[in-house]
């Protein structure tokens, strides 16, 4: 795992649902990667905005089945035997959303990146 920080990236919202959001995305980017996967984090600093991007270099998401993930209960591989219920992605963009942000996906090739955009304070 990788860290990059631009600075101190600062959001007006609620602490425990923006840790929340964190804990989703780098669970699934955990439980839906190989083991010796990189999984990179980064924060951006955007005039207005923050961006934390996650990415890796795993398996990815088909771009078909990028827009269902973040519905409730979807499970991008129904005979797949990791734990979960497919709720982690939908309330990543929920949160987002709550919060007056974005949620994107995009391909990292090979792997999947997931950008989170927030109005930033200041």
């Amino acid at each position: 795992m990788h860290l990059e920080c631009d600075g101190a990236a600062i959001v007006f919202g609620d602490a425990d649902l923006i840790r929340q959001l964190c804990v989703n995305l780098l669970t699934n980017a955990l439980r839906h990667t190989p083991p010796g996967t990189t999984i990179e984090i980064a924060s951006r600093l955007t005039p207005g905005h923050v961006h934390l991007v996650i990415s890796d270099n795993g398996p990815g998401i088909p771009d078909r089945e990028r827009g269902k993930v973040f519905d409730r209960f979807y499970r991008l591989d129904k005979s797949r035997n990791s734990p979960g219920t497919g709720l982690g992605l939908s309330l990543v963009k929920a949160i987002g959303e709550l919060h007056g942000g974005t949620v994107a996906l995009s391909d990292n090739a090979p792997g999947l990146v997931c950008t989170v955009r927030l109005p930033s304070v200041g």
